[in-house]
């Protein structure tokens, strides 16, 4: 009788055992999957964070890229790097400003291009004339032409023969009409040619 209870007794013992050993494997496959699932949570978020800054790219000109003139024989003043203008009107206008240079003491620039970084013409163009020292009798053009921006600066002694707000009228007199016409180079050509007219007057 004695051998019959331990025998039942054994028994249920084992069957005890295996059941908790059971529920503990269970517990840790659960856990295990929980862990498994949180990191590929994470893998997840790290790969889906987008690049810091990525809209800033910009393809436009700046100074620090566009070509500038360089000096040559005869000297070269305008930039034309996209084609805006035809090798005719570019000619013509160097001729202009080589002008300028030796009959009034200005120097001038010219950049023609499509489109400037972030189509800030105004800081395009600021950047360019103060690339020049001393520039008190600079005078700097900028066209962006598929920005539909321009922008004109002058130098400091310049402003004597020339002001700023006569610069501006005849931008939108004699440039801004061209532009809206897509003639850049009547419209470059009529304005150079006004503005050295002018300035040989005062």
């Amino acid at each position: 009788m004695r051998k019959t209870f331990e025998s039942i007794l054994f028994v249920a013992l084992t069957a005890l055992l295996t059941t908790a050993m059971t529920a503990c494997k269970q517990q840790g496959s659960v856990n295990s999957a929980k862990t498994g699932q949180n990191t590929e949570t994470n893998k997840t978020n790290q790969t889906t964070q987008p690049a810091v800054d990525a809209e800033d790219d910009d393809d436009g000109w700046s100074f620090a890229t566009v070509p500038l003139p360089q000096d040559s024989n005869p000297p070269r003043f305008v930039s034309n790097p996209d084609g805006v203008l035809s090798s005719d009107a570019e000619a013509e206008l160097n001729r202009i400003l080589l002008y300028a240079r030796v009959e009034l003491g200005v120097e001038g620039c010219i950049v023609a291009v499509n489109h400037v970084a972030y189509s800030d013409v105004e800081a395009f163009a600021y950047a360019l004339f103060e690339n020049f020292k001393p520039n008190d009798n600079m005078l700097v053009i900028v066209l962006a032409y598929q920005d539909k921006g321009v922008r004109v600066e002058i130098g400091h002694e310049l402003e004597k023969r020339i002001s700023e707000v006569e610069c501006q009228k005849m931008l939108n007199q004699i440039l801004i009409p061209s532009l809206r016409e897509d003639d850049p180079d009547e419209g470059l050509l009529s304005l150079v040619e006004a503005l050295y007219h002018k300035i040989e007057g005062n």
